[in-house]
């Protein structure tokens, strides 16, 4: 199966993932996100450790600035811990435990998908606003 989950290749009967919405005072279990895609990342690597699934997945146009180690990236609708940040290369690592593999499409991927990826607005924020007071 090929992940492109970008809309313009899903086809009817095709899988996405969802997370459901945060409710007022209830717990969150996750990461906060907005659901606001950037654009598509790629990825460029793969691998098994054990029953967990290793991806290496390159951050175009610039943005790789808005990712920081143990922060979080959410990717074809699934916010995920980033667990390597390779600036030079634009490229990020996310490691796939077996229960997000068992509940999404990420058991499908392949090298050279594309993925939808957001940027969390709060570290958006933070790394612009200390951007243009760097600039002044």
């Amino acid at each position: 199966m090929f992940m492109q989950q970008s809309l313009k290749y899903l086809k009817v009967g095709d899988e996405v993932n969802i997370e459901r919405s945060a409710k007022v005072g209830a717990e969150n279990g996750g990461h906060n996100l907005y659901g606001h895609i950037e654009g598509t990342a790629k990825v460029n690597n793969l691998s098994k450790n054990g029953d967990t699934l290793h991806l290496d997945i390159e951050i175009p146009n610039g943005d790789i600035k808005y990712f920081f180690l143990k922060g979080f990236i959410g990717l074809n609708g699934c916010s995920l811990t980033v667990n390597r940040v390779d600036r030079a290369n634009h490229e990020i690592s996310i490691d796939l435990i077996p229960e997000t593999l068992r509940l999404t499409t990420w058991k499908d991927i392949h090298i050279g998908d594309e993925v939808n990826y957001e940027i969390d607005q709060t570290t958006r924020t933070l790394v612009d606003t200390l951007e243009n007071i760097h600039q002044k």
